[in-house]
């Protein structure tokens, strides 16, 4: 009967089928992982702080008290053993506060410093070597890190698909054929929803009269780790600048997201240098590796159209996850009298992102993309070789093939 199809009464999970269409988007949003459900329209997750590398004294008195921030501070302990960046000397801590650190050389080492004095009085950049442990040390000596509760709202995500009692009727192609197509569609319309939600989202909880909205990458992000390109055109050097505050803070930078006008200035700028990879597992609007300086460790370059154009960004992926706390789903919705069939796609979830200080870092106010190609353009030099009696050119002779 013309009408009716076989999953009229039938609840459809449409998880599978939406990941498969995020994974194959050229956009942000296939970065994101599964997270655990959520369990209420605000989600929380603990936020556990990566150990970063480093600790930068903001300040101090000549004495051996560093002044730092409070983050740096609980990254070390007593007996810590630290080394000035780009130096052999060795230094213990002696005092841990809430923002000061107390140091003593341990030895010269070869290095350049003998005493705490010859350090400067700010901005020195301490790595951290290593924490010994005593002999017959207890469980628990090494510290407790219980993180602190970070949280997104959940958003409810909705389209329907509608189809004329017409087209049933007509049902050239047959109608269950053609509501998978239109469900097709819709989830290739919901991924690019959930990717600018994901890039410029504000976060809101929900009230009887404003819908919950989740928060996205500028939300959580933008104000950590912002670095101002003051109108430079896009490079390889800022890129490994944003990555290498992400590996100082314990991140492992894997991916840069930028606008496709950006993209083309970066790869313009490498030439040959570029390693293209397109294939079933990566494919969309350019997807490059780029070596990343620092660790070795490839990163993607991915163009989406979402992002701000003067904009950049250097992430470690890991730290991306979608939580549903309503899994997507597709219903008939369709009413008594309606000529035709309506089934609601819906779901609700909220995206995380973890320890965001030591995985995202933003690359801001770029060199328009077109000036920047412009100016390589211009800059590429043409090279006149003549022929002349006293200095011939010698060529081979070229003849045109026959057919």
């Amino acid at each position: 009967m013309n009408g009716s199809y076989s999953f009229s009464n039938t609840i459809r999970d449409l998880s599978g089928a939406l990941s498969i269409v995020m994974a194959k988007t050229p956009k942000f949003i296939r970065l994101f992982q599964a997270a655990p459900p959520a369990r209420n329209t605000k989600h929380e997750w603990l936020d556990l702080s990566l150990s970063g590398g480093a600790i930068t004294a903001i300040a101090h008195d000549g004495a051996g008290e560093l002044t730092v921030s409070a983050g740096d501070a609980a990254k070390v302990k007593v007996n810590t053993l630290l080394s000035v960046q780009g130096d052999s000397s060795v230094w213990r801590v002696t005092e841990v506060g809430t923002t000061d650190v107390d140091i003593a050389l341990v030895g010269q080492n070869g290095g350049a410093y003998s005493d705490i004095s010859g350090l400067g009085t700010d901005g020195a950049v301490f790595d951290i070597i290593s924490s010994p442990a005593k002999e017959g040390s207890d469980a628990g000596d090494d510290g407790i890190n219980q993180g602190t509760a970070a949280y997104n709202y959940t958003q409810i995500f909705r389209h329907d698909i509608n189809i004329s009692g017409s087209a049933v009727a007509t049902g050239v192609y047959g109608f269950e054929n053609q509501l998978n197509v239109q469900t097709a569609y819709k989830l290739q319309q919901l991924a690019y929803e959930m990717n600018r939600t994901a890039l410029l989202g504000i976060k809101q909880a929900s009230s009887a009269s404003v819908p919950g909205r989740t928060g996205g990458l500028y939300e959580f992000c933008a104000a950590l780790n912002g670095s101002n390109a003051n109108g430079a055109a896009f490079s390889v050097d800022q890129i490994n600048d944003a990555a290498a505050v992400l590996v100082a803070a314990g991140g492992n930078p894997n991916t840069v997201l930028c606008s496709p006008g950006q993209a083309r200035v970066l790869t313009a700028s490498l030439g040959d240098k570029v390693r293209v990879l397109q294939g079933d597992a990566t494919r969309g609007d350019y997807i490059a590796s780029i070596i990343n300086d620092l660790t070795g460790v490839p990163m993607t370059l991915v163009a989406d159209s979402d992002v701000p154009v003067n904009d950049a960004w250097v992430l470690d992926s890991t730290g991306l996850a979608i939580s549903w706390l309503r899994p997507l789903t597709d219903r008939d919705t369709t009413a008594p009298g309606t000529d035709g069939i309506r089934r609601t796609i819906l779901g609700e979830c909220a995206f995380e992102f973890r320890n965001p200080a030591a995985r995202t870092a933003r690359i801001y106010g770029l060199m328009a993309a077109a000036t920047a190609l412009a100016a390589q353009r211009a800059a590429i030099q043409t090279v006149s070789i003549s022929s002349s009696a006293l200095a011939p050119v010698y060529v081979s002779d070229v003849t045109p093939a026959t057919t």
